[in-house]
């Protein structure tokens, strides 16, 4: 599936994130990576198939104690493109990445819509702006995602550095970060294929 890492600096103290686990996560979930940040009252969101400028401008953030989302992403539907590298906006000053799959019918339906090579994301990121486009806050309508969310994981970011989170008790809190998995980024090879929290 893939992984969440999202970093709270008031949480932080002296802790640090762990970048050579990160890495080794991404040895793993290559299918694309992205980043969201607040600057100057704005939402930044940055999107990649490659890794290397994703976790820099990520640790430059870090260094600065400035709040952000990183995602790498482990393809389980659509194609390998910039365009399924999460974070997903709602609005303009909000954005959210999902760790997990979902199988609802109005996924279902809303892929078959946007077509084969869109993600399960893409197809949530959809619902959520059509639910903005009725009337909802994009933060209400992230939380309204929650429905259909089965066990995934989703976090999001608004411009201010707040986040908030769909089964957050389904990851794991390590000083100033999150998970979107339990082990805290950790990928067994031995056992990756049988874990659903990888």
């Amino acid at each position: 599936m893939c992984l969440i890492v999202t970093f709270a600096p008031e949480l932080a103290g002296n802790s640090r994130l762990d970048w050579q686990r990160i890495r080794n996560a991404a040895e793993r979930n290559r299918d694309g990576f992205g980043l969201a940040f607040p600057s100057r009252g704005r939402l930044i969101i940055e999107r990649s198939l490659e890794p290397d400028g994703i976790f820099a401008l990520a640790a430059e953030n870090e260094r600065r104690g400035r709040p952000f989302l990183l995602h790498l992403r482990f393809a389980t539907a659509g194609d390998d493109t910039v365009n399924n590298a999460h974070p997903f906006p709602i609005g303009q000053r909000l954005a959210f990445a999902h760790n997990g799959h979902i199988h609802s019918l109005g996924i279902l339906r809303t892929l078959q819509a946007l077509g084969p090579r869109a993600s399960d994301t893409a197809a949530l990121a959809d619902i959520a702006r059509r639910r903005t486009a009725r009337g909802l806050e994009p933060l209400e309508a992230f939380a309204s995602l929650r429905s259909l969310a089965g066990d995934s994981r989703l976090a999001a970011i608004n411009s201010d550095g707040e986040f908030r989170y769909i089964n957050e008790s389904l990851g794991q809190r390590e000083g100033g970060a999150w998970y979107s998995v339990r082990d805290g980024g950790h990928f067994d090879p031995r056992v990756n294929s049988l874990n659903p929290y990888r």
